[in-house]
C-alpha cells in the first residue's frame, strides 16, 4: 500500500455460511487493506434466519485502508454469495483504563466507559438512627397527640 496516502483502522466483522474465510480474505487484500488482527472463527445457531440460513459462522478482521476505497470494499463484499452479513466499523483508539479505581472513586466503568447499557448505580444514604419497636410506638404516640 502506498505510504502518501492516509489510511484508517476499521474492523471487518461478518457472518458466513461456511467455515471458509477466504473470499473475505481475498477482497482484502484485492482492495490493499492491511490486516493486522484476525479472530477465529466461531459457528453459532442463529436466532433468527438470514438468508435462510439457521447456522452461520462469525469472524473478524481488524485492517487498515484509505478510507476512500470503504465504499468499494462493501459492494465487493456485497456481491460475494457465501457472506450473509457483514459490518465495516472504525477501530477504538480509546485506551482501556485496567488499574483499579481509587478508594471513594468511580470505577471506569460507571463513569461511562464501559459499555452502552451500564449505568451508575446512585451512592448508598446513610441510614438515620434504627428505632426499637417500643421507641418507634413512643414517636408514633407524640406525633398523634
Amino acid at each position: 500500500m502506498n505510504e502518501d496516502k492516509e489510511t484508517k483502522k476499521y474492523e471487518l466483522t461478518f457472518w458466513l455460511k461456511d467455515e471458509d474465510a477466504s473470499p473475505v480474505k481475498k477482497v482484502l487484500e484485492k482492495r490493499g487493506a492491511e490486516v493486522s488482527a484476525e479472530k477465529p472463527l466461531a459457528k453459532f445457531r442463529l436466532s433468527y434466519p438470514i438468508k435462510k440460513e439457521a447456522n452461520a459462522v462469525l469472524g473478524s478482521v481488524a485492517f487498515a485502508m484509505d478510507p476512500a476505497a470503504i465504499a468499494g470494499l462493501t459492494a465487493e463484499l456485497n456481491a460475494v454469495p457465501g457472506v450473509l452479513r457483514f459490518v465495516v466499523s472504525a477501530a477504538s483508539e480509546r485506551k482501556v483504563d485496567s488499574a483499579p479505581a481509587a478508594e471513594g472513586t468511580a470505577a471506569p466503568a460507571a463513569r461511562g466507559r464501559g459499555g452502552f447499557f451500564r449505568r451508575e448505580r446512585a451512592e448508598a444514604k446513610p441510614v438515620g438512627e434504627v428505632l426499637t419497636n417500643e421507641a418507634l410506638e413512643k414517636k408514633i404516640e407524640e406525633i398523634s397527640q
